[in-house]
């Protein structure tokens, strides 16, 4: 019964509390105002950032044995990174020498090209693995039809997910029926810029659809639109479809290895095993000393860190990490208000506290009291949060950046008990000082003070002040240099033409047949082709040595086009032997930076010198080019080695240049004409200027975002300062009207009314002076963090004087306004009202 009565008690009290916290809120709308928009948009940016993560935390859940399995990752000595790839091998070894591995599987990509329906007269294009029935047994994925026991036992058998079902078969039953698979080599990730490097198309036979499944129903980080029994890759590689890397060790970015452990197997176990076999298989290879293998757990996955030859698109943990930092300064920046304005209010309330103690009340009731009034606040600003996060989530869908990573931001019972803990956990973390603060006060004190706060409040209220105007110059001077970096990449001369070039992926058609039908075309000036597009994001990678016994090599590039090319995009050749029926693909095309590497006196010395290209590829020059810049902004400057080689079987693309034609009439003369060669394959075209800009597009979303946060940062941090401000300005209000009404000019006012802020303005504009020397915090800070990122660009924009120089002033301005406008208001107020108040 005591318990009982004891409960209702305190369920009273907690009422009792919830109502006062709520008639403060309405008393002091202002601040109300002021710390509840404040909180709710800095919450907003966190809670997307929180549905972005419990996103993420939904992949691979499905799966029962999800803390079993493990997948393994291949790091080289010399790499920043590890691959998400490993040999093929391992998956075997793995299995048949350690007892606690319960199963392991391979998934080899390179699966990607066209499946045609024998019956139906259909193509789908597809992307996907082999892998073996050991993928059912590792992962819980189920089949809508057939039997997952039996689905990839048997040679060409293939797995297909219900959308491609539907494209190739309709409402028909896909399980049994036959189709033929061409390969076109395209890689596992697809982008939506254009210049995605495929292969000769290969007829890879027909195989037999024995299982479908719904890939929407799982939410996993293995994207694939088919799955091709592993049976099948011994008839490929007799073929020579495909190279044979079952025994290969050397190999590490062609196949993906994922492992089922035994319970209670510990990680440290793994990567002992794994060391084991590090030592045992590569011992004999020296250049690949340091090779280590690394045990990665499914759930660290995603998100999980940045790594080399992905399975999907996602962002790595190091990002979030970043938007985490982001979101907390504005929380924080939120929370400084909550607490400067509280304890500027407390000579308001000081006389409440002393009331609440004379009639009782402890410490840490008066704490309960002011917690339970900022929680509500914090709880007031969740539901306004609510209402900012549908529109920022529309925003985010609708950038590249989200489109690409196909995020689910929708709320779910995870989510919303994520918002509600977060929502207090800011509400106790902002309330926490002012409570503190209010319940030391003394009795006798509380009744008697006519003192709004000691002078240790005033120097936490200034610390408060500055730690947010520095947050704030710091975002304004990064989002100034980001945008800086964004027109500096998108101004970038590559030094080949682009204008008026559109590209027409090829899609495994006869590249000469295609240029002898639009050649037909009026307005078409020249056509070229090419495997990779200058400019965009796909390279080849090789390396580059003077002769064949050397074992100094260069890492280079090398692209496959034709005779036009040159011409085409604007190339300036420097020396050339002969172009016509000379150039192939063991005479090639280099760059000056080639001839400069390996070490020729000059271009003319290099014409008929012998490179070799990889290992043993030989090759001879015939001529050299001027150097231009071939990589993606972000990629790099050109500077490096760079073959052009003449094989026809490897062009992706035709470069049509169409001068000052009308680009749309153009278009659809060209696609009239593609039907009449290509009646599978849909017509694609890509305007070149907008494809290299559209590589550009992620750091246009992070100027988007870096851009949206400082605005969010800098009001917050104005509106505590405006709080601050009008709390004062009210104080005095009678002192002026007197004042005036004795004669005191506008100008005395002003002087009056500045003077508590005389102080903190100083401080302010001190912290963001470029030139002086006390600056030790937000200038440095700028230099010192945009430093870091714009080093990992080799096209960077140079980090001087005028970002700092305007956000130093876009800062002072901004608080001399801030505070400035509500000092004229108040000092321009009618004195007669003013004395009438009381």
């Amino acid at each position: 019964k005591n318990e009982l009565v004891t409960s209702r008690f305190y369920l009273q009290m907690l009422k009792y509390y919830i109502k006062v916290g709520i008639r403060n809120i309405l008393k002091y709308k202002m601040f109300s105002f002021i710390n509840i928009f404040g909180l709710s948009i800095a919450m907003a940016v966190s809670l997307v950032l929180i549905l972005m993560l419990a996103d993420q935390k939904e992949y691979d859940q499905f799966n029962v044995e999800k803390d079993n399995i493990y997948r393994v990752l291949t790091k080289r000595k010399d790499s920043s990174r590890p691959n998400a790839s490993s040999p093929f091998p391992l998956a075997k070894a793995m299995a048949d020498n350690y007892s606690f591995v319960e199963n392991a599987t391979n998934l080899l990509p390179g699966v990607g090209g066209d499946v045609f329906s024998i019956e139906e007269d259909q193509y789908a294009e597809m992307r996907g693995f082999f892998t073996d029935q050991k993928f059912f047994k590792i992962f819980n994925f189920e089949l809508m039809d057939g039997n997952k026991n039996t689905a990839l036992k048997e040679p060409n058998s293939m797995i297909i997910t219900s959308d491609k079902a539907r494209q190739l078969f309709r409402n028909q039953n896909p399980i049994g029926k036959t189709v033929r698979f061409s390969s076109r080599g395209l890689p596992l990730i697809k982008m939506s810029l254009g210049g995605e490097k495929e292969t000769n198309p290969a007829d890879w036979g027909l195989f037999t659809i024995t299982g479908v499944l719904d890939s929407k129903r799982f939410k996993s980080h293995l994207k694939f639109d088919v799955l091709i029994s592993a049976t099948s890759l011994p008839r490929l590689y007799n073929e020579e479809k495909l190279k044979d890397l079952s025994e290969n060790w050397r190999e590490y970015s062609r196949c993906y290895t994922y492992l089922l452990l035994e319970d209670n197997t510990s990680n440290e176990a793994l990567q002992s095993a794994l060391d084991e076999v590090v030592v045992t298989r590569y011992k004999n290879f020296p250049n690949l000393a340091g090779m280590t293998l690394i045990s990665q757990k499914l759930n660290e996955i995603n998100p999980g860190q940045f790594l080399g030859n992905p399975t999907s698109l996602r962002l790595p943990i190091v990002a979030y990490q970043v938007l985490s930092i982001l979101a907390l300064m504005l929380v924080f920046s939120a929370c400084f208000n909550y607490t400067n304005l509280s304890i500027a209010r407390v000579f308001t309330r000081i006389r409440e506290i002393g009331v609440r103690k004379v009639n009782g009340a402890a410490k840490k009731d008066l704490m309960f009291q002011f917690l339970i009034e900022s929680i509500v606040i914090s709880l007031l600003a969740l539901v306004l949060a609510n209402l900012v996060v549908i529109l920022l989530k529309f925003a985010f869908a609708n950038i590249w950046i989200g489109s690409m990573l196909n995020f689910d931001l929708a709320m779910n019972l995870r989510a919303f008990l994520y918002f509600l803990a977060f929502s207090t956990l800011a509400g106790v973390l902002f309330g926490f000082y002012p409570s503190l603060v209010f319940s030391k006060f003394s009795t006798m004190k509380a009744l008697k003070t006519n003192s709004p706060a000691k002078s240790g409040k005033i120097g936490m209220r200034m610390f408060l002040n500055i730690s947010q105007f520095v947050f704030s110059l710091v975002f304004i001077i990064t989002s100034i240099i980001i945008a800086q970096q964004y027109n500096h990449i998108n101004n970038l001369k590559h030094d080949f033409n682009s204008e008026n070039i559109i590209n027409i992926p090829i899609q495994g058609n006869d590249y000469q047949i295609l240029v002898n039908e639009f050649n037909d075309i009026p307005g078409i000036q020249n056509i070229s082709a090419c495997q990779l597009l200058p400019g965009m994001t796909e390279q080849n990678g090789i390396s580059v040595k003077k002769s064949e016994d050397s074992d100094e090599k260069w890492n280079g590039e090398i692209n496959f086009v034709n005779e036009s090319f040159i011409q085409n995009l604007g190339l300036e050749l420097i020396t050339l032997k002969s172009l016509g029926g000379e150039f192939n693909s063991n005479r090639v095309l280099v760059n000056e930076y080639t001839v400069k590497t390996l070490g020729f006196e000059s271009p003319e010395s290099a014409i008929g010198q012998t490179i070799f290209v990889g290992e043993k590829n030989k090759k001879t020059i015939i001529g050299v080019f001027k150097d231009f810049n071939f990589q993606s902004a972000f990629m790099g400057n050109g500077k490096m080695p760079l073959i052009l080689s003449n094989v026809g079987d490897m062009f992706n693309y035709l470069n049509l240049d169409i001068g000052s034609t009308n680009l749309k009439s153009t278009v659809n003369l060209l696609n009239e004409k593609w039907k009449t060669i290509d009646s599978i394959h849909p017509f694609k075209y890509f305007v070149y200027e907008d494809q290299i800009a559209a590589t550009n597009l992620w750091i246009g979303d992070i100027v988007s975002i870096v851009s949206f946060i400082t605005t969010i940062l800098v009001v917050i941090s104005c509106l505590g300062l405006l709080g601050i401000t009008v709390y004062k300005t009210e104080r005095q209000t009678k002192e002026v009207g007197i004042r005036k009404v004795i004669g005191a000019s506008q100008v005395q006012l002003l002087a009056l009314l500045s003077r508590s802020f005389v102080r903190l303005l100083i401080i302010s504009v001190i912290l963001v002076r470029l030139l002086i020397i006390s600056v030790i915090l937000a200038v440095p800070m700028s230099y010192f963090i945009n430093s870091m990122w714009l080093d990992n660009f080799p096209n960077r924009v140079a980090l001087g004087f005028e970002p700092f120089f305007i956000g130093v002033f876009l800062m002072v301005i901004l608080v001399f306004l801030t505070v400035g406008f509500q000092i004229i208001s108040i000092s321009r107020t009618n004195p007669t009202k003013i004395l009438m108040v009381e």
